[in-house]
């Protein structure tokens, strides 16, 4: 008897032992870990600027006057102005006139909690849409946009009507501040242009609307 109850306390103390062993085991089966993956989207912001404008518009005696303006508008931001300072002022122009913006894009890395911040190399072009006054003023208005390299694209208004036109431009890195481009509007006096037929009178008193719009499309590799 008292060797049976050896042999079972041994079995017992094996099978508990047994046991523990299993139970490791599945332990370390079904052990779990985790590690934590965090991705947040790149931003696109594009600043743009007008750092110069010189325009020529009728003063008050009915003769041309050139005027300048160096202060530099932000127009990311909300303001009144546009690229020719022409909102809310009757002016007249006559062949002859001329609007003259110098504009730079800026890729802003500054400041990661400002509204502006931009961490996504990005490319960047000039679009510029007649939206209204397809007539002779739009046919006598000359649109020329020179990008950074002094490369100089040149398009009629009237060439521009409903779908526009995009002047390509150049590519920005993170933290860029874009070279300097302009962007000139001038009445032309077609009278000097022997292959056009008409007169500067058949553009009296019409009008046109037409936007420029600056868009930005994330560059994806170095050779975009």
């Amino acid at each position: 008897m008292k060797i049976k109850r050896i042999l079972l306390v041994s079995c017992s103390i094996i099978l508990l032992c047994l046991m523990i062993i299993a139970g490791l085991t599945y332990a370390l089966f079904t052990d779990q870990f985790s590690v934590g993956n965090h991705l947040e989207a790149g931003r696109l912001n594009v600043t743009l600027e007008r750092t110069h404008l010189e325009y020529s518009v009728l003063d008050e005696f009915g003769l041309l006057q050139v005027h300048t303006d160096d202060t530099v508008y932000d127009f990311t931001k909300e303001t009144s102005e546009n690229a020719f300072g022409i909102n809310s002022k009757n002016i007249k122009i006559v062949p002859g006139s001329y609007f003259d913006a110098t504009m730079r894009v800026v890729n802003n890395d500054s400041d990661p909690e400002s509204a502006n911040y931009s961490d996504v190399a990005f490319s960047y072009s000039v679009e510029v849409v007649l939206v209204k006054g397809y007539n002779s003023l739009a046919r006598q208005m000359q649109v020329v946009v020179t990008n950074h390299e002094g490369v100089s694209v040149t398009k009629r208004l009237s060439d521009v009507y409903s779908e526009g036109y995009v002047f390509e431009l150049g590519t920005l890195l993170k933290g860029e501040v874009g070279e300097e481009f302009s962007i000139r509007v001038e009445f032309l006096d077609d009278r000097d242009y022997k292959d056009e037929n008409m007169d500067n009178d058949w553009a009296q008193g019409e009008g046109v609307v037409f936007d420029i719009i600056v868009k930005a499309v994330q560059a994806t590799n170095a050779q975009q």
